[in-house]
């Protein structure tokens, strides 16, 4: 009879600068980064293209969350979808000159990686017209 005895999961590293354009993993996309192709905000690797360039997405922002216990998913997903609208995640006017752009936001799915120290929301901006996206929503001072 044997025990399953795992080591505490290692901390998560996430960047503190912008990616350069080609493939990451999420936890390398700070904040800013356009996107494309794009599947949805939950993927595990991301290509970062120039913004300056159509994009099908954009990281406008990784905001940290209040530090504590693990909130749980329900009020992650309620935060995350008031923070992603405001002017802290997103450039508003930018937005508004689409039209259509909708935001996403993902955040620590359970505890453990919670605990490893996903205590942030990342926003994510596409436009329900699936059109792309051209120049950046990041909001001013990113």
């Amino acid at each position: 009879m044997g025990y399953n005895i795992q080591a505490p999961a290692q901390p998560l590293q996430f960047a503190t600068t912008q990616a350069a354009p080609g493939e990451h993993a999420w936890n390398e996309l700070a904040g800013g980064e356009c996107l494309s192709p794009y599947t949805d905000a939950w993927a595990q690797t991301y290509t970062v293209v120039a913004c300056s360039t159509a994009h099908a997405a954009q990281l406008t922002a990784r905001i940290q969350v209040e530090a504590g216990a693990w909130p749980g998913p329900e009020d992650l997903a309620a935060q995350a979808s008031q923070v992603c609208q405001t002017s802290q995640a997103i450039d508003t006017s930018a937005a508004a000159s689409y039209g259509d752009v909708q935001v996403q936001g993902s955040y620590a799915p359970d505890q453990e990686t919670w605990d490893r120290g996903n205590t942030f929301i990342s926003c994510f901006a596409t436009r329900s017209s699936g059109q792309p996206l051209t120049g950046s929503l990041a909001p001013d001072g990113d």
